[in-house]
């Protein structure tokens, strides 16, 4: 396997995370239309739709991550939606690499990049890498916290 996404759909991220996804992603779409270079196995409505994939993905890519920054990644990474549209390209990414490989085409062996599940990157996951409670130990140690500190303030 190649390179990893960074990003799922529940994950905690860097703009950094985010935008290297995105570079994942428009890498492997490169590589795809090179492979796809000169094929004639595809037919010409595949080869429309894949096109108008491509188009979308560069549009998508250009107004949201290409160049931005570090200050333009963290407003990008501050929207969520450009996470979820991220991961849903690199689902449409994964159904035409497929697809590509039914005509003879794809992307080169362990070039190919599984799509983001998110699962396994959770906030209690995080907080146990931490070695803290996970969500629901914290909040129980909140309410004791809240309920100690009003039984020693009030009730003397």
């Amino acid at each position: 396997m190649g390179a990893v996404y960074r990003v799922g759909r529940s994950d905690f991220f860097t703009p950094g995370d985010l935008a290297a996804d995105a570079d994942t992603v428009d890498a492997q779409v490169t590589a795809l239309d090179v492979s796809l270079d000169g094929n004639e196995q595809a037919p010409q409505d595949w080869w429309d739709n894949w096109n108008a994939f491509v188009a979308d993905w560069r549009g998508f890519y250009s107004k949201n991550f290409k160049g931005n920054g570090f200050f333009g990644n963290l407003v990008e990474a501050l929207n969520d939606s450009n996470r979820d549209q991220l991961v849903a390209y690199e689902t449409r990414l994964d159904t035409w690499a497929s697809q590509a490989a039914g005509y003879g085409a794809g992307l080169p062996d362990g070039a190919r990049t599984s799509v983001s599940s998110g699962s396994g990157d959770s906030l209690n996951n995080h907080l146990s890498n931490l070695g803290l409670p996970s969500v629901g130990g914290l909040t129980v140690l909140v309410v004791v916290g809240v309920i100690a500190i009003f039984a020693w303030r009030f009730v003397k």
